[in-house]
């Protein structure tokens, strides 16, 4: 304890910056910055890793202005949020795929409160944001944003960070890709569905006497829970990907975000 505290005592200045960087990051993740996590555990939280941080980082730093000072901590922040940006990316792409597959099965209108993106969302979106964040702490993804926050402060050192014309062209390939991985996720209830709708189109020309309206919402939802249920594995495989794509890219945004 002694240790923490007289690193602290000889770095304010660093420490500072190194809570802006911690901190923004934990804002920016999906799963923490949501507001059903209270703002005292996401403080303390930022507080215990900056403290755990400090004392191992290799950052030399003299005396700093105040001006330099305020302007590294929001160089600091706006690292965090890009780094935080990154991961959200791969949540959002299996949301979206969520959206479209809970409107396709008739759940479009029933929607709840998802307290991790604090918006309505569908009920098949709020399963499938459950299970990412139970996929992203079975494959061990909290230890690969942990290794890339220690791995940012050796390649990015406080007042380092340059948003370069890379770093903008990748977050933009990002949030392009996120569209093609829903489109992924939804593509087997999608094919699916379409197929029933098909059918049921055949058989209401067969049987023009049966209400094939009111036949069409449970034939809707059982066949996109079956299909569901046996796409399963798929599903958990291609999130498992994703997730652990997240080390690739957020060292590339590292990379990227270096001063030329």
């Amino acid at each position: 304890m002694e240790f923490f505290i007289q690193s602290l005592i000889k770095n304010e200045a660093v420490f500072l910056l190194v809570l802006a960087r911690v901190a923004s990051i934990m804002i920016a993740l999906p799963f923490i910055g949501g507001r059903g996590i209270p703002a005292f555990i996401k403080a303390m939280l930022a507080l215990s890793i900056s403290l755990a941080l400090l004392p191992f980082l290799r950052i030399e730093a003299g005396p700093i202005e105040p001006v330099s000072l305020a302007v590294g901590v929001v160089r600091e922040l706006l690292l965090g949020l890009v780094i935080g940006l990154g991961v959200r990316f791969v949540f959002a792409a299996i949301e979206i795929g969520a959206d479209m597959v809970g409107i396709q099965m008739g759940f479009g209108l029933a929607n709840v409160f998802d307290p991790i993106t604090n918006q309505q969302a569908s009920i098949i979106s709020q399963l499938f944001s459950l299970v990412v964040v139970l996929v992203f702490f079975v494959v061990n993804a909290h230890h690969i944003i942990l290794q890339a926050l220690v791995y940012s402060f050796e390649v990015i050192p406080p007042f380092g960070f340059y948003p370069s014309g890379p770093l903008i062209k990748n977050l933009i390939g990002l949030g392009s890709s996120m569209f093609t991985t829903g489109m992924k996720i939804a593509a087997p209830m999608t094919v699916a569905l379409l197929l029933s709708q098909v059918a049921m189109g055949i058989l209401s020309r067969v049987v023009p006497q049966m209400n094939i309206f009111i036949f069409s919402f449970p034939i809707t939802i059982g066949v996109g829970l079956l299909v569901l249920g046996a796409s399963v594995s798929l599903l958990l495989g291609l999130m498992q990907d994703q997730i652990r794509g997240l080390e690739g890219t957020v060292y590339t945004i590292l990379i990227e975000s270096r001063t030329p």
